[in-house]
């Protein structure tokens, strides 16, 4: 029985990803394909919660759904110190040695992880142009 949604919690985060850089395949086993061409996998954990990670790489996120949508509640296995939905713009490091965020009026938000280094900071509306320039500091994110 936990299998199906299982499976649903799966497929649900790689349309998400995969969509989220405008990569959806024209059905499931395509944009799953992509992405595991891409190097992101998706696995639900053996949580109560139903948690599931997000890997790509040597970077991991975990997260449960929720009525109001998406919860992250770790990057890399450092917890975040406030409830973060999955949306809108957000921008991460994952080292503290890039100062970002003073008076730029793009930072809503700016979170430290717990146990880590890093940092994860809820953007406002971002152009193009922005989103480049702040990539070349960041990891951006865009829901």
């Amino acid at each position: 029985m936990l299998l199906p949604l299982q499976n649903a919690f799966r497929a649900g985060g790689v349309v998400g990803i995969m969509r989220s850089m405008d990569m959806i395949g024209q059905n499931l086993a395509i944009t799953e394909a992509l992405a595991n061409n891409m190097g992101i996998k998706v696995k639900v954990l053996a949580h109560s919660s139903l948690e599931f990670a997000v890997i790509s790489g040597t970077t991991s996120v975990t997260g449960y759904t929720s009525p109001g949508g998406t919860v992250i509640t770790t990057i890399n296995n450092h917890k975040l110190p406030v409830t973060l939905f999955a949306s809108g713009n957000l921008a991460i490091t994952l080292d503290n040695t890039e100062p970002f965020g003073e008076n730029n009026g793009l930072v809503y938000g700016e979170y430290p992880l717990i146990g880590g280094k890093g940092k994860i900071f809820v953007l406002g509306d971002i152009t193009s142009e922005q989103k480049k320039l702040i990539e070349e500091k960041l990891i951006v994110v865009q829901f």
